[in-house]
């Protein structure tokens, strides 16, 4: 008899760390989703304080119907040289009020790091605010020359989507029942990479390029080999009007045959651009793609210091798939990024067409 009870609460004593493991894995869960329901209320509700500070005219430019072919115009290029006019509201046009109104919904639907979701946002808009005031081609550019749009009523019932773009810069979010479906596609780009202005240093993409530079620089020749593109791509392969326009078979070396290290480096590079939205939804999309991470590919080409016009960098996985390449010179002397975050899953909230 002792000795059954023996086993017996040796099986139960061995079980206990699974079925704890369990029950966090449950809490953990069930956090995340009160953490995103709860964001999803707070953008639908800075949406509506930002929607009540416009005038009437201002209203009806911002609110659009939803449909799929307004929510897949996008593009990094200036509003002047679109040649179909985006969606929306002109910036140019907000008084100081409605713009602190429109940063308290950036604020809410997007990540809260320095140099990472509203702060890169601002930084972004810094760099054509410093395109227009130092460059040599500097006229439509500036920070009264993005466009916002609401596809479909802001509310926690129903399909919207948030739209807001302009000069190297799409922001895409797409909610349904009140929770973010579609955190993608995202474009960043910035022109220069590094610049002083409104009183500080400016560097709203160099945490991205400094983690693939450091990931690059850290591949051994043989895992160089397995990474390197023996030419450049030439374009952003995901970029603007390129929706689910992916390699039939991922490029490059998997993550199973990089370092522990190396692997972390990894993860810190998609980190950084799942941040780029608010923080509840980051970590649970970090929590998808870390669990595809053994399926998840990078490749580059070009120089480890990702500085030259044409130097590419890619991260394709089963849902993730981030790029970024060096565009070259046009405001100023030196190339500068030019990337992309999509999900294959979830792009537009899932939806295609």
């Amino acid at each position: 008899m002792m000795t059954r009870l023996f086993l017996a609460a040796t099986l139960i004593c061995a079980a206990l760390p699974a079925a704890t493991a369990l029950a966090q894995g449950a809490l953990d869960d069930r956090s995340r989703r009160a953490a995103v329901q709860a964001n999803g209320r707070q953008v639908v509700e800075a949406a509506q304080v930002f929607f009540l500070s416009l005038t009437p005219s201002q209203r009806e430019a911002v609110l659009n119907p939803y449909s799929f072919s307004s929510a897949t115009h996008w593009s990094n290029l200036p509003e002047k040289d679109m040649a179909h006019a985006r969606a929306g509201l002109s910036t140019g046009t907000l008084t100081p009020a409605q713009w602190q109104a429109f940063n308290g919904l950036l604020a809410a639907a997007t990540g809260s790091g320095k140099n990472e979701g509203f702060d890169e946002i601002q930084q972004i808009m810094n760099a054509d605010d410093f395109i227009r005031q130092s460059a040599r081609r500097s006229a439509g550019y500036g920070r009264d020359q993005y466009r916002i749009a609401f596809l479909g009523v802001p509310s926690v019932a129903g399909r919207w989507q948030l739209q807001f773009g302009g000069h190297h810069l799409a922001l895409n979010h797409t909610y349904a029942e009140g929770v973010l479906t579609g955190a993608t596609p995202s474009f960043r780009g910035a022109e220069p990479t590094s610049f002083e202005f409104a009183g500080f240093l400016n560097q709203p993409m160099m945490r991205k390029l400094r983690a693939m530079s450091a990931l690059i620089s850290s591949l051994d020749r043989s895992q160089a080999s397995s990474a390197r593109f023996t030419r450049s791509p030439g374009h952003l392969v995901a970029g603007p009007g390129r929706d689910w326009h992916y390699p039939v078979k991922p490029y490059g070396i998997q993550a199973t045959d990089l370092t522990v290290e190396q692997r972390q480096m990894l993860r810190s590079i998609i980190e950084s651009y799942v941040r780029d939205t608010d923080d509840a939804n980051a970590a649970r999309l970090t929590a998808i793609y870390d669990g595809e991470l053994d399926q998840t590919f990078v490749s580059f080409f070009g120089d480890a210091t990702l500085d030259r016009d044409g130097d590419y960098f890619r991260i394709d996985g089963p849902s993730v798939w981030i790029e970024l390449m060096m565009d070259g010179p046009w405001s100023f002397l030196k190339p500068h990024p030019h990337s992309v975050w999509r999900d294959k899953n979830t792009d537009y909230g899932g939806v295609r067409g």
